[in-house]
């Protein structure tokens, strides 16, 4: 998969492998283990006794192409990277073919690298040692999978606490309310996790920590995806405008609702009737809804394409 992807928020996607493990609610409904039973041949099947379809060549070529294309062009792409895996899998098949997605980062300076992972307490000891250094690559962005508050309150603190360029969170699919201005974080207090403090418990003043560069949200799709409470995203539109971080409203899912009320009064509950199955048609959407903001690229350190070559 490489090229015009369907995911909105990205150009392009380049997947190293296939394969993965479900782990939380978000993972019920997975398009990307469909999508493997379909297409894949049975080289790729999800569990972690599963096979994973190892293809880290083939995607070597495809970034390079897509760097090439990007310097031609004049453009910076935004690519996912392993739509169909996660890049952060702790599998037996996978620590050769990540180095080589790790070694190829900071080859393609015009291409950002989406990161995407419901694991982040893997990627410390994943990642090579320099990044943790001060050398992450700047174009290699990481974001955390929080489908719901709990999600938030174990990933977002683990994703603050690593030194990517650029950190997103996808609350996609959002199958609950989600406040990112009040994460639990350890026994330190409470983090606003797009302002970057935190709230401590004895001091007067809140401490300072990294914070969240962008936002991601949509609701579930699928024949038997959860509602999506059209609130849940207003809030977090609300809380990105609050604190000046990017919010892109990917979809708003098979079974959005909206709230019709009278003053702090429910009056009616109300479930969107759309035609794009997975709520993505932007024209269908409440006209406060229809938000696609994007974080400031981060900044090229220089082409070293020539240290790569095709396969």
């Amino acid at each position: 998969m490489s090229a015009d992807t369907v995911i909105q928020w990205a150009h392009d996607s380049v997947n190293f492998w296939w394969g993965c493990t479900k782990v939380s609610r978000g993972c019920k409904y997975c398009y990307a283990a469909s999508l493997a039973a379909r297409l894949s041949k049975g080289q790729a099947t999800w569990g972690p006794t599963g096979k994973r379809w190892l293809r880290a060549h083939v995607a070597l070529g495809e970034l390079l192409r897509l760097e090439r294309r990007a310097i031609r062009r004049g453009e910076r792409r935004r690519v996912f990277i392993n739509s169909m895996a996660d890049t952060f899998e702790d599998h037996p098949e996978l620590a050769t073919v990540r180095s080589i997605l790790f070694t190829a980062a900071p080859c393609v300076p015009h291409l950002d690298l989406l990161l995407l992972t419901k694991r982040p307490e893997n990627v410390r000891k994943m990642v090579p040692a320099e990044w943790l250094a001060g050398k992450w690559p700047a174009n290699a962005w990481l974001g955390v999978s929080t489908e719901d508050q709990a999600t938030a309150d174990v990933r977002v603190p683990l994703l603050l606490s690593l030194p990517a360029p650029i950190r997103f969170i996808s609350a996609e699919p959002l199958v609950g309310a989600l406040d990112l201005s009040c994460v639990a974080g350890d026994e330190s207090g409470q983090i606003d996790a797009l302002r970057g403090v935190v709230f401590c418990d004895g001091r007067n003043e809140p401490a300072e920590t990294p914070r969240i560069d962008w936002v991601i949200a949509g609701g579930e799709s699928g024949q038997s995806a959860a509602p999506c409470d059209l609130d849940w995203l207003r809030s977090l539109r609300d809380q990105c405008a609050a604190a000046g971080t990017a919010f892109f409203l990917k979809q708003l899912g098979k079974r959005p609702v909206d709230t019709i009320r009278d003053g702090d009064r429910v009056r009616e509950v109300v479930r969107l009737s759309l035609k794009d199955g997975h709520g993505g048609d932007m024209a269908e959407w409440p006209a406060d809804l229809r938000v696609r903001q994007l974080p400031a690229p981060s900044l090229s350190r220089g082409s070293q394409l020539s240290t790569l070559s095709s396969p």
